[in-house]
């Protein structure tokens, strides 16, 4: 099956929202998501200060480990991150002066064994790995520049008879021993065009069990268009982003010029206002847009027909959006200028702080206080780039 979808979307659900949210919040924001309207804003917005980079490290690999996938990282300290590697299933320990300290895990059904990394998550020296291969649960804990086994609980997995694409994706940890599965569907059976991948909500209990078969929200996340025996991926489609900020919820809506930040409650507490960048599409750019996701695919020419006339009229604001160890939210806009620096940095209040350009085919990968850490495909595979910032 020819399946494209958007890098960058990927990213985003791949990352952040690695502290405890309370269920109810989450729950609220995305039933308010699927109902409501355009949102309404003032125009205008003043451009935060530019921020220039300075790289000061690559990590090529972590003591005698070549990377495979280093697709997350995490903060343990402000001394000391991890590396998970996706496809080796490792956990590397770092410090940062780019210390190798210490390897963890591999592939496999035993105590620290793993299948897949749906996600982890880390609160104080204690790390999380959900495995949605082989539903289970393990904790570690960082000890003296190492990662020690602790534990590990099973969890259950529902197949979900309305949703038979459906596949568990992650554990949102909440309060009172309250958390919610995230499963995704791939609609796998769908016959609308376009069609949707959907984001599936379960609510389980402390000991990883499901409290109803029922879903609590379901929501549309990315469009793609049916060909065939294929999945193709539309450009510009609307979608929503979310992650999370200092416990609070943030959404927004590619192709409109804010952000919402949501308390425990599923009040609205902020709005941060964007540069309305939305431009009026022509043909062409229809054209340019499905070359440029397209790039690589076989035989683009086959499908071209089928998915430009299904591109809105109209190219949206925001391209990704993620939060960083200390709550930053992170928003990368399209820009009428290339030269123009795509990422806005915001605190988490939504004060603008600075904004910055990342280097060409680097990918956010998380920030500890003034240092980026980013992701890239160097000449010997993949690596990870540390960056420190200053603002003018």
């Amino acid at each position: 099956m020819i399946y494209y979808m958007f890098s960058t979307l990927l990213i985003i659900i791949l990352m952040k929202l690695i502290k405890p949210i309370p269920f109810l919040s989450l729950v609220v924001l995305l039933l308010i998501s699927c109902t409501q309207g355009d949102f309404e804003t003032e125009s205008g917005f003043q451009f935060p200060d530019n921020a220039e980079l300075q790289l000061t490290a690559i990590i090529q690999s972590a003591g005698n480990e070549i990377f495979a996938q280093p697709n997350m990282v995490l903060p343990v300290s402000d001394e000391q991150f991890i590396i998970a590697d996706t496809q080796l299933l490792q956990i590397h320990l770092m410090g940062v002066n780019e210390n190798y300290y210490h390897t963890f895990g591999r592939a496999g059904q035993g105590p620290g064994e793993f299948q897949r990394f749906s996600e982890i998550t880390v609160e104080g020296n204690r790390i999380r790995i959900y495995d949605g291969r082989a539903y289970k649960v393990t904790e570690l804990a960082v000890h003296e520049n190492r990662i020690e086994y602790i534990d590990e609980k099973d969890f259950t997995f529902i197949p979900l008879s309305d949703y038979p694409g459906a596949m568990f994706w992650r554990f949102i940890e909440g309060q009172n021993g309250e958390h919610l599965a995230i499963y995704r569907d791939f609609n796998i059976l769908s016959e609308e065009s376009p069609r949707f991948t959907r984001i599936i909500a379960m609510k389980y209990d402390d000991n990883f069990s499901p409290v109803a078969e029922e879903p609590v929200a379901v929501h549309n996340f990315i469009a793609e268009l049916d060909f065939g025996n294929g999945v193709l991926s539309l450009p510009y489609y609307q979608r929503g982003f979310f992650t999370q900020s200092n416990g609070r919820l943030v959404y927004a809506k590619n192709d409109y010029p804010e952000i919402r930040i949501y308390d425990t409650s599923g009040e609205q507490v902020n709005a941060i206002k964007l540069p309305d960048t939305r431009v009026t599409l022509t043909r062409d750019d229809k054209v340019a847009a499905f070359e440029h996701m397209y790039r690589n695919a076989p035989e683009p020419d086959r499908f071209r027909n089928e998915v430009v006339p299904k591109i809105p009229d109209q190219r949206p604001i925001i391209r990704t959006m993620t939060s960083d160890s200390q709550g930053r939210i992170w928003v990368r806009i399209f820009t009428n200028d290339i030269s123009e620096a795509d990422w806005l940095v915001f605190d988490k209040n939504g004060s603008p702080l600075f904004r910055l350009s990342l280097p060409e085919g680097h990918t956010f990968r998380n920030a500890i206080n003034n240092k980026l850490i980013t992701g890239f495909i160097g000449d010997d595979g993949p690596e990870i780039a540390l960056h420190r910032w200053a603002a003018d």
